[in-house]
């Protein structure tokens, strides 16, 4: 009996003591100086979509990176947000092409080296990489991805791949992966810690690319406690659903980006959630009513991140079929993408205030096209519906050709034909033309959650120093 208590004491011990360890290791600081001082200056990054140039303050500070990076830190994240926000193509003709490398000068960054500025296609990913001296032990070395004004490198959002980590987001890991390496080599940095940031687009290639290092620490003769991944805004990208502690997934849950692609194409983030949403957000619902000549009413308002859900939930269930239609889609993108701002404006404000006129027989072609089976009936329909549009066609002929509108035509059909099955499912119930019509009809506020300027607002919510500011 004694001798069992003593064997239950010493496996008690054991325990309490592995417990402690683990603590300790995962908050461990380490025991070299880091400088307090912090150095606060101006910024300005560009606002896309509006083409504003917005000035702000960031806040830095070596010390920073004395904590663990899997501890939250708020003035961290806000840093490390200004260095994404910064990084994206100027549109004032007067100023350097990047924002970011005033920052980084300011901050006494070295080798500051840049890479695909000029190049803007689906096998490209702006990237920042340089490095400073924390301390007598370590370097800093600090990756910047460019997440906007990105032009046709939006195309590999599309990439999506059959199976496992989004295929565009993978591929631009990697690239970034051999950039770091080369880096690390060509400057001789053995000890450092490591701080990659980016967002939308680039906060899944950053948060792949700490994915990847956590996985192969020894190959980057790293600890994980010295990589600090700030990934903001991210769409899902892995095929393994599993959490880093030391990759930070910072989101608004208002923004529709941080909900793509659905959860049940098996893609998932692989950060610890720092919420930011800073209030709850409504939309005006909308409704489809063929017997009336206001065909398209106001339901009732509805809770922005509810509706975003039911829109996400509305797509594909299979990943698979969405990749069959990725060449469509990819068309569509790639016709806006070669035209400028004003011809895309133009395309777009064209199919958005055509009137169809759903008299009694346009009433029972829409109602043919939804319930039947038959493609050929189904595209009959289809053209019949879209004639509208071809009467109209003058309006744009300046901006999109005949071949081209016939392809864009083309393209939305074959997309039609796949979605078929849900639209014809939903009917019944209206909800497939309420989804569609309070996403079209809201677009601009949906996507205003994704401005930077948006988040950069809440992100200075929750980090004191702006708190402070007179």
């Amino acid at each position: 009996m004694k001798k069992k208590g003593i064997i239950i004491s010493i496996f008690s011990f054991i325990i309490v003591l592995s417990i402690l360890l683990t603590f300790l290791l995962v908050n461990k600081k380490d025991t070299y100086y880091y400088d307090d001082k912090i150095i606060s200056n101006s910024f300005e990054y560009e606002q896309s979509i509006t083409n504003e140039s917005i000035e702000d303050v960031y806040f830095y500070s070596d010390s920073y990176f004395k904590e663990s990076s899997k501890l939250e830190n708020e003035h961290l994240r806000t840093f490390a947000l200004s260095l994404a926000v910064s990084f994206n193509p100027t549109y004032r003709k007067d100023k350097t092409n990047y924002n970011i490398d005033k920052i980084l000068q300011e901050l006494e960054f070295k080798d500051i080296n840049y890479y695909d500025l000029e190049e803007f296609n689906k096998n490209t990913i702006g990237t920042s990489i340089s490095h400073k001296k924390l301390n007598d032990k370590y370097e800093l070395v600090v990756i910047v991805l460019r997440g906007s004004g990105y032009q046709g490198e939006w195309e590999s959002n599309l990439d999506i791949g059959e199976d496992g980590n989004v295929k565009g987001f993978d591929d631009a890991c990697k690239i970034v992966l051999s950039r770091l390496r080369e880096y690390l080599k060509n400057n001789n940095i053995n000890n450092y810690k490591l701080l990659v940031t980016g967002y939308s687009r680039a906060a899944a290639v950053s948060s792949l690319v700490g994915v990847y290092i956590n996985n192969n620490l020894k190959d980057y003769n790293i600890d994980d406690s010295n990589l600090y991944v700030y990934a903001f805004e991210s769409p899902r990208y892995s095929g393994e659903n599993i959490i880093y502690e030391n990759i930070h997934n910072v989101i608004n849950k208002n923004d529709i980006v941080t909900y793509v692609y659905p959860k049940s194409w098996d893609l998932y983030h692989s950060g610890i959630d720092e919420d930011i949403t800073t209030n709850s957000s409504k939309l005006q619902e909308k409704y489809l009513d063929i017997l009336s000549n206001d065909i398209i009413k106001n339901k009732i308002t509805i809770d922005k991140q509810k509706f975003i859900e039911k829109f996400i939930n509305f797509l594909p269930k299979n990943r698979n079929d969405f990749y069959k239609i990725n060449d469509s889609i990819s068309n569509i993108f790639e016709l806006l993408n070669n035209k400028t701002s004003y011809e895309k404006n133009k395309i777009i404000e064209f199919f958005k205030n055509i009137k169809i006129d759903f008299n009694l027989s346009n009433s029972i072609t829409l109602f043919t096209l939804i319930n039947s089976d038959d493609e050929k009936t189904i595209r009959n329909s289809f053209d019949s519906i879209v004639s509208s549009y071809d009467k109209e066609y003058s309006k744009i002929q300046n901006v999109l050709s005949k071949k081209e509108y016939n392809d864009l035509k083309d393209d939305l059909f074959d997309i039609l034909l796949f979605l078929h099955p849900s639209i014809k499912s939903d009917y019944k119930s209206n909800d497939m033309f309420s989804i569609s019509l309070t996403f079209i009809y809201n677009l601009e506020d949906i996507f205003k959650e994704h401005y930077f300027s948006t988040n950069f607002e809440q992100v200075k919510m929750k980090d004191s120093y702006y708190n402070e500011m007179p």
